[in-house]
């Protein structure tokens, strides 16, 4: 059986495997059994809460909008306390994206209660709709570059009537992908328009338009970053966080933790790819935005061991919709985190005022929450 040299090599493989006694015992059992199925449990008790409790538990369904809940379940924080509302939802229509384009969102149209833009089947089961829509765009795609082509194959057409012409013909196609948006995620409430919730407060929509900015980011060490995150809690404010959520994670549980899994042990082997490691080889990116609501302390040292995390997939993951990460897990899966820049480290906030910028480029991983 092992008369050739690539035979040779299996059977010292298989020696070897059967000479180990934890080998066995994995075949034994993982064969006939899930071997994700061997969880690590940990405690929902956190030293450290906001004092002020939000509800409900947002569901964002079958769509990609965790970016938008994350977002408005910060922002509602604070308005269900001012005005002491037992529960309470912000919305803005959209899909996958990431913390720069909900500020420029907010900047140009702001945001609205649920009760007077309510959701949709496709605001909630955004695939089909995403279908067309990609469809539709690339049909539009190349409309234009077939319209610039020929202008600009006339030969007596300055630049400057081809860019007219160019934008004057996408406000005409943009005409078709209102008539989806709107007969499918229903007609958003105008600039001008007023409305009135609960007979508790009146509130104007922003109706200031204008072509958005970039978002700067402070790239630090995840010390500063925790360090930051605990600030902001003791001060009585939820944090936004973009993470790789899929790593070590169990839903159902919503548990978060490095050990959850016993992998190393059930195989025999080490996973040893570094927190850049797994950038660079696409292991890992920002894929999920949550929202950070609380922490659990050491007396001792003062040093975080678990995170209480508020989640957008409905109460029946979790405790009631929230989940706990764990410190190990904040640092090799905790990409970004979203604070006051009253509240961050003075050191950092000089940076980020600084006129010292780096450009990313659009492939790049940090740009990749959706």
């Amino acid at each position: 059986m092992c008369s050739t040299p690539s035979k040779l090599v299996q059977c010292v493989k298989e020696a070897a495997a059967e000479a180990s006694a934890k080998t066995q015992l994995a075949r034994a059992i993982l064969s006939h059994s899930n071997f994700r199925d061997v969880l690590v449990t940990n405690v929902h008790v956190f030293n450290t809460e906001l004092d002020f409790k939000t509800g409900p538990i947002t569901n964002q369904k079958s769509s990609g909008r965790c970016w938008l809940f994350a977002t408005t379940n910060v922002l509602r924080y604070e308005i269900m306390k001012k005005f002491n509302l037992k529960e309470f939802q912000l919305d803005i229509i959209s899909d996958g994206g990431q913390w720069d384009i909900i500020v420029n969102l907010l900047e140009n149209y702001g945001v609205i209660p649920l009760s007077v833009f309510p959701e949709s089947t496709h605001s909630s089961l955004s695939g089909p709709l995403n279908g067309l829509l990609k469809t539709k765009l690339r049909e539009h795609a190349l409309v234009l570059r077939e319209l610039s082509s020929s202008l600009r194959g006339a030969g007596k057409v300055s630049d400057v009537d081809i860019i007219a012409a160019l934008r004057s013909r996408k406000e005409e196609l943009l005409g078709e992908v209102y008539r989806v948006m709107s007969a499918t995620l229903g007609v958003p409430p105008q600039p001008n328009d007023k409305f009135v919730t609960n007979g508790l407060y009146t509130v104007d929509k922003l109706g200031n338009v204008w072509g958005g900015r970039p978002v700067l980011y402070v790239n630090t060490e995840i010390e500063n970053m925790k360090n930051a995150v605990i600030k902001t809690l003791k001060a009585g404010q939820p944090v936004f966080f973009g993470c790789d959520v899929g790593q070590f994670s169990e839903s159902s549980s919503g548990i978060m933790d490095t050990e959850l899994f016993e992998y190393e042990n059930a195989f025999d082997i080490s996973l040893s790819l570094s927190k850049a490691d797994r950038l660079r080889t696409n292991e890992s990116a920002m894929t999920h935005a949550m929202v950070i609501s609380g922490v659990h302390l050491d007396h001792q040292n003062g040093k975080p061991l678990r995170y209480k995390v508020e989640n957008s997939w409905g109460e029946s993951r979790g405790e009631k919709g929230f989940f706990v990460m764990t410190d190990r897990w904040f640092d090799e899966f905790v990409y970004q985190v979203v604070v006051p820049k009253s509240l961050a480290p003075k050191e950092l906030v000089r940076v980020f005022e600084s006129s010292e910028k780096t450009v990313l480029p659009p492939w790049d991983p940090m740009g990749s929450l959706a």
